[in-house]
């Protein structure tokens, strides 16, 4: 499948890449290969930048303090990857210096700072996005348009898979589910805004549960959604993420077929997708992983020389939409008991096998 948004002539967008953890690099590699884009900074609090022989690294500045790169007039937009934890203060401080933002999901743990964060930027007119790289896949993109149309009927069940492959590394503020909102706020999420894009609004969260700390400080989650439209959607995730088993999918069923994303393994990852619309069975693939970080850059790129429609999916208030529900999933995970009942409890609430 060939990649939906061409460059176009507009000059190129300089980024600056906040944040040196694992997503952080990985944004700088994205930046070095999409057309249209160039890397103008990178910041780092304790001086992690990759090596100035690194060939995305030629003629890149670099800083300590984000301040300091915002000052730089060769910075047109941030791409905050800080930890969750200082996301919205970061992007705040991006959009006042009147440049553009991506946040990394979740986009903080705060709904009351993350609407604050909407409001500025509305005031100030600036263009800011959330970095759900998923939701602009143009796999997943014609799987949503499709199930809008109508294609597979209702939707009736969903499910939703990412597991994090456990040889990661893992930083601290990771491990630390206040600093990082655990493994629901900071990975499910990916599953609630996929879920309200694809399959409609959430009316409620039926349950949520969470497994770990291990020893390695592995975690996992499953909650399970309830959407207007009467569709039950589970979500999964786990930090113990194996080569052995496939890293992520994204699978509905609906009254008239369904459709299935499948992202691969940890080793190999690549997407493919298979659609079934009454009796007739489509196939896609490709094979880019990066493809909709790649989106993400081109999009906001459109949306500064004027097309504000490009953020499509990846608004903040989407984000707002998806965190609203992670947080509402882990309080539920907090609150409860922890376990379901053993078949002998069961039975003294006074059911009995038949």
């Amino acid at each position: 499948m060939t990649f939906p948004l061409a460059a176009g002539p507009a000059p190129p967008l300089r980024v600056a890449v906040a944040g040196m953890g694992w997503s952080g690099r990985r944004w700088i590699k994205v930046v070095d290969r999409t057309p249209g884009v160039r890397l103008a900074a990178v910041v780092s609090r304790s001086a992690n930048w990759p090596s100035p022989a690194s060939p995305e690294m030629a003629g890149v500045r670099t800083s300590m303090v984000l301040k300091e790169a915002l000052s730089w007039d060769d910075v047109d937009c941030v791409v905050v990857c800080s930890p969750p934890e200082r996301q919205v203060v970061e992007a705040l401080a991006v959009v006042r210096a009147a440049k553009a933002v991506i946040v990394e999901k979740p986009c903080g743990l705060d709904t009351a700072a993350l609407a604050t964060l909407i409001r500025e930027t509305e005031r100030r007119g600036t263009p800011a996005m959330a970095g759900y790289h998923l939701a602009v896949n143009p796999l997943l993109l014609d799987l949503a348009s499709r199930t809008a149309a109508g294609d597979f009927g209702r939707p009736e069940h969903a499910s939703f898979r990412m597991y994090v492959d456990r040889a990661r590394p893992h930083q601290d503020w990771l491990v630390d589910p206040d600093r990082s909102g655990g493994p629901i706020v900071e990975t499910l999420v990916h599953g609630f805004h996929l879920s309200q894009q694809v399959i409609g609004t959430v009316a409620s969260v039926e349950t949520a549960v969470t497994s770990g700390p291990t020893a390695r400080g592995g975690f996992g989650a499953l909650v399970v959604l309830r959407h207007e439209n009467g569709c039950v959607t589970t979500l999964e995730t786990s930090w113990q993420g194996s080569a052995a088993v496939r890293s992520g999918f994204f699978e509905m069923l609906g009254s008239d077929g369904g459709f299935g994303l499948d992202r691969g393994f940890s080793d190999r990852r690549q997407y493919a997708t298979r659609a079934e619309s009454r009796g007739e069975l489509t196939t896609q693939s490709l094979a880019d992983d990066d493809v909709g970080f790649s989106s993400l850059l081109i999009r906001l790129r459109r949306a500064l020389h004027g097309e504000p429609e490009a953020i499509g999916p990846v608004s903040l208030p989407s984000a707002m939409a998806a965190l609203e529900l992670a947080l509402t999933a882990r309080r539920i995970a907090r609150t409860t008991s922890g376990r379901g009942l053993t078949r002998t409890e069961h039975l003294q609430e006074g059911e009995h096998p038949g």
